[in-house]
């Protein structure tokens, strides 16, 4: 089982086969695929802000001892959070979760015992069908209806560890990508040695597909509207692009940001937002990679932004500011807002899609995780974490951005 160090977004084998031992704040930053405002006391009910920024008002729920990504359901008006256990707590006898908050109030409203422990999600709401990805390389198909697991998915072929002799996934699971049109689930397999996408039929809840050589720890997935072209992003400087008809690699785009951790597309400007994290811990290992190969590592940018590029050509178009080490991005294109959480200042930038001038900054501290937007209000809930907080012993949240 999980350590507590563990986190969706740390490649497989990378440094020594790390995935389950590098220490949490590290795993966290690179994640996935991840608390409470003021250190609010836990109660019964959600927990009111002690800080509300400008116009937003923000309401937070103490939820479990780690909860990672969301999803949103306007069918049921409910939000699901991922809630995995580690080692300590699974030799107690504690299982992982999803844990369903009304959308309104954030009560909870109940929890089902998972198979395997889930870190990313996405949801078909239509089809009442959420989708899990965990750590033991397998996708869990939950029913929203009956809230019960209908199925769990093997995709990610496992081979014996070099040093522990165990077996062992080859890829690490992080974002999951729904393409409605297509009735398929894509989802990055990231690896320090060479990253795949699998593509998994939503009608059959089949693997129909691994796309191989998407790069050296694609962890980034966004689309074009309607079924379009994949971009995936990968941590020596491409954006991989996949035609959705033929499932094939269409072209390789150079891009000039060093870690490209999440993607997201704007659809009013035809443009891929990349969130460049900046994290010292990954240049270190991109250095360590390079010197191995005889070369030298050569920094493209910044980090601690977000990134516009051309989704033709892969230039850059501009570079925003954001938090420190930021995490996931989401565009409401019903808003007109784009969404950026940053983990270490614990943040959400909020911007526009029409010209990306920043509308707001709210404090979601200690640490500002996934996101996941309520397209009916506008309104958006957050992950929050414990990684930047002194007390690790309290509950990690879930807020309510209002606007």
């Amino acid at each position: 089982m999980l350590n507590p160090g563990f986190s969706m977004a740390i490649p497989a084998k990378m440094e020594t086969r790390m995935k389950l031992t590098v220490k949490p704040l590290v795993l966290a930053l690179m994640l996935a695929a991840y608390l409470p405002v003021a250190q609010a006391t836990e109660t019964a009910g959600p927990v009111q802000a002690a800080q509300q920024t400008a116009s937003v008002n923000i309401t937070q729920q103490a939820v479990a001892p780690a909860v990672y990504e969301l999803a949103y359901s306007i069918r049921n008006n409910e939000v699901f959070v991922m809630a995995p256990v580690f080692e300590k707590d699974h030799k107690a006898g504690k299982k992982p979760l999803v844990i369903r908050l009304n959308g309104d109030t954030l009560k909870p409203e109940g929890e089902t015992e998972l198979p395997s422990a889930g870190f990313g999600t996405v949801l078909d709401d239509d089809n009442n069908t959420l989708y899990i990805g965990t750590h033991n390389g397998t996708v869990i198909a939950y029913d929203t209806a009956t809230n019960k697991v209908k199925g769990e998915l093997q995709i990610v072929p496992k081979e014996k560890d070099e040093e522990t002799g165990k077996l062992d996934t080859i890829h690490t699971l992080r974002q999951l990508w729904l393409d409605t049109k297509n009735h398929r689930i894509y989802i990055p397999g990231m690896s320090w040695k060479g990253s795949v996408l699998y593509v998994i039929d939503t009608k059959t809840f089949k693997l129909v597909k691994t796309v191989g050589n998407t790069g050296l720890v694609s962890s980034g997935i966004t689309q074009a509207p309607d079924g379009g072209d994949i971009f995936l992003s990968n941590w020596q400087h491409e954006m991989v692009v996949i035609d959705s008809n033929t499932l094939n690699i269409k072209k390789r785009l150079n891009i000039s940001v060093d870690q490209p951790l999440f993607l997201a597309y704007n659809t009013e400007r035809n443009e891929v937002l990349a969130v460049d994290e900046g994290l010292e811990k990954i240049y270190g290992m991109l250095n360590k990679d390079a010197q191995k190969a005889g070369k030298t590592y050569q920094t493209k940018s910044a980090g601690h932004s977000l990134v516009v590029l051309d989704p033709q050509s892969g230039n850059v178009l501009r570079t925003i500011p954001t938090g420190k080490l930021p995490v996931a991005v989401k565009v409401d294109d019903k808003s007109g807002r784009i969404y950026v959480t940053a983990l270490e200042s614990g943040t959400v930038s909020v911007y526009s899609t029409k010209d990306y001038s920043l509308l707001n900054i709210v404090d979601v501290k200690p640490s500002a995780n996934s996101i996941a937007v309520n397209p009916k209000d506008g309104s958006v809930y957050i992950s929050v974490k414990n990684f930047a907080s002194k007390d690790k012993t309290e509950k990690e949240k879930v807020a309510h951005l209002q606007f």
